[in-house]
């Protein structure tokens, strides 16, 4: 599963409909430059992202902010 599939799902989870999943989701995931521009595909980068562990996934983000 990849990540842009499991950020809807938690969203749904936490009782966003679906619609408004996937608009929270492209929003985010594009501002990362995760997907492309008008569509759910992963970017290259994207890919890499997704492909690791949630464990590496959350260093970066710990990273990311600590650099800010």
């Amino acid at each position: 599963m990849n990540i842009v599939t499991q950020q809807i799902r938690k969203l749904v989870d936490r009782w966003f409909t679906p619609d408004e999943a996937r608009a929270i989701t492209y929003e985010q995931q594009l501002k990362n430059w995760n997907i492309e521009e008008w569509t759910f595909s992963l970017t290259k980068s994207g890919k890499e992202y997704s492909s690791l562990s949630s464990k590496d996934r959350d260093l970066i983000r710990k990273d990311k902010y600590k650099n800010v």
